[in-house]
């Protein structure tokens, strides 16, 4: 906790001595573009989401469903492999038609298999947990770059650097909050109980967790659409 509000003062110093430099390191007023801001804001919480289904299913399908290591690591294999494989089609859609709608079409799948996964989560297999994966992640290769090049989109020319540094900064920060709120989850449910019954419980509260994720990105990809004038791509 200490650490924690360290770095917020820290940053709270930090941002407001940028705004008063001449030459700042990272030039705060890309955030006064909205349609950045909320792109921005629907990346972090994406990352957020898909770093914690990389460590919630591996552990609930080794503990909760008594598969083996490997099988626990192949689950999300199939899920990895459409995801890079869908990230270039995403991008051709994005070419054709626009970023919103493979952005759309990808949300819809994310939120989907979200819901299934909670929905069905008393009845899940391992092989409804492939599935599932699939179609987020499906999903994610839709969301992902196309929501890079549509925030870049809304800043002009001579901040462009400054959003694409701050854009891959905040992914890497919100990918390891991510990790760790749902390592923490699935920690403190797990000492209340025996490993087997805790483990079960926490992923169903961590679910829960990347349901609001989910929603949150729907959010902030509405408001990002009429956050005001995009450039050309």
């Amino acid at each position: 906790m200490g650490c924690f509000i360290i770095g917020i003062i820290s940053l709270y110093y930090f941002t407001k001595r940028q705004l008063h430099i001449k030459n700042s390191l990272i030039r705060i007023e890309i955030f006064n573009h909205k349609g950045f801001t909320f792109h921005t804001l629907a990346i972090m919480f994406l990352q957020m989401t898909t770093l914690g289904y990389g460590l919630l299913l591996p552990t609930f399908v080794q503990i909760g469903l008594k598969q083996s290591a490997t099988d626990a690591g192949i689950v999300l294999l199939p899920g990895a492999i459409v995801g890079a494989v869908f990230a270039p089609i995403g991008g051709l859609i994005l070419d054709r038609l626009g970023a919103k709608k493979p952005i759309i079409l990808g949300l819809c799948g994310s939120f989907i298999a979200t819901f299934c996964f909670l929905f069905f989560f008393e009845n899940l297999t391992y092989q409804s947990c492939i599935l599932f994966y699939f179609i987020y992640s499906l999903g994610i290769g839709l969301i992902v770059g196309n929501t890079m090049t549509s925030a870049m989109s809304y800043l002009p020319k001579n901040l462009q650097a400054d959003g694409n540094a701050t854009l891959q900064t905040l992914m890497q920060l919100s990918g390891g909050i991510g990790t760790s709120i749902t390592a923490t989850i699935l920690a403190f449910v797990q000492q209340e109980t025996n490993l087997y019954d805790g483990t079960i419980r926490g992923a169903l509260f961590v679910l829960i967790f990347l349901m609001f994720n989910i929603n949150i990105v729907i959010l902030s990809q509405y408001f990002a659409f009429k956050g005001g004038k995009k450039n050309e791509f």
